[in-house]
C-alpha cells in the first residue's frame, strides 16, 4: 500500500510516496549515500549539485545496464523453452 514517508538524502529531508518496506527503503537510501560517498571521494572539490547529479547518473547507467542484462536473460529463456518444446514433442 504507498504512503507517504519522509527520507534524508545528503542530511536533507525528502518527502515521496512509496509502497517499499521500511527496511526496502533504508536499502535504497544506504545505496545512494554509498554511492554519493563513492563519487565524493573521487571528485574532490566537486560542488554537491553536481555530485548528486553524477549520482544519478551513474544509477540511471546501472539501470540501464541491469535491463539489458534482463532482457538477454530473458531472450534466452525463451529459446530455452522452445528447445524444451520441441525435445517433449
Amino acid at each position: 500500500m504507498e504512503r507517504t514517508v519522509k527520507i534524508t538524502v545528503d542530511g536533507r529531508d525528502y518527502w515521496m510516496r512509496t509502497d517499499l518496506s521500511d527496511e526496502e527503503l533504508r536499502e535504497v537510501v544506504n545505496y545512494l549515500e554509498d554511492k554519493l560517498d563513492m563519487l565524493e571521494k573521487s571528485a574532490v572539490g566537486m560542488p554537491r549539485e553536481k555530485l548528486l547529479l553524477l549520482a544519478a547518473l551513474h544509477l540511471a547507467l546501472e539501470l540501464h545496464e541491469e535491463r539489458k542484462l534482463r532482457g538477454a536473460a530473458e531472450n534466452r529463456l525463451r529459446e530455452l523453452e522452445k528447445r524444451v518444446e520441441t525435445l517433449l514433442l
